[in-house]
């Protein structure tokens, strides 16, 4: 059998693959959200979306890309040119100490995602910053202070160490389970988060900011027009 042929073979599965996900589909919005690490953030959307009853074919969660904002933003790119039928792609990365933060930045911003009808789709960047653990850290404390690197750790180390101090003294990355222990605050991280960036603005900074909240808040949109359905 050639090359060819393999080839041919290969892209008709990958065909018959993408025919049976949308079989399976939810007659709502389908979402793309690609994360940086295939830890923290991952771990934490994937129960959050299954705790709010959306179907796993409408929201694609994914961090299987490498851990730069770049890599991300590609990544979500290849995603939706192999299957650009969805109507939102979120990039979910930190800030931290990347180089290509603003590179990432500048490419979700002048990428135009068309879908197969050749409307546009959401494409847009979920930042934390410095880092993912910044979300959580507000479920508990409104924090504005910023968060800067020293010899001995990362600014995102530094929210981590604050963040051990309270509840979830026993955090590491990867920690399973954050979603459901966090879940009784998590009306109170929104609004602190909602207030973090106000703040922040005033001053004319980002440190600390995240955007989780406003991602959040779409997947419950998601969720109840589901349930009015």
């Amino acid at each position: 059998m050639g090359s060819e042929d393999l080839f041919r073979r290969r892209k008709e599965r990958n065909k018959a693959a993408l025919r049976r996900k949308k079989a399976r589909r939810d007659p709502l919005e389908v979402v793309l959200i690609v994360c940086e690490d295939e830890k923290a953030a991952p771990s934490y959307l994937i129960d959050l979306r299954d705790d709010l009853g959306l179907n796993p074919n409408n929201v694609v969660i994914t961090g299987n890309c490498g851990s730069s904002p770049d890599s991300v933003a590609q990544e979500a790119i290849r995603r939706f040119e192999q299957e650009p039928d969805f109507d939102r792609v979120y990039c979910v990365f930190d800030r931290d100490q990347h180089n290509d933060y603003q590179k990432a930045l500048n490419r979700i911003r002048e990428k135009k995602l068309r879908k197969r009808n050749g409307h546009q789709a959401l494409f847009r960047a979920v930042t934390s910053i410095p880092c993912f653990e910044y979300w959580l850290l507000l479920h508990y404390s409104f924090h504005t202070a910023p968060f800067h690197p020293t010899q001995s750790r990362s600014p995102c180390a530094a929210v981590i160490a604050k963040l051990k101090k309270g509840p979830l003294h026993d955090y590491e990355k990867g920690l399973r389970g954050v979603y459901e222990r966090t879940k009784p605050k998590l009306q109170q991280a929104s609004e602190n988060a909602e207030k973090a960036v106000k703040a922040a603005q005033a001053v004319g900074t980002d440190n600390p900011t995240t955007d989780l909240h406003e991602l959040v808040k779409d997947l419950i949109a998601l969720a109840e027009k589901k349930t009015e359905g």
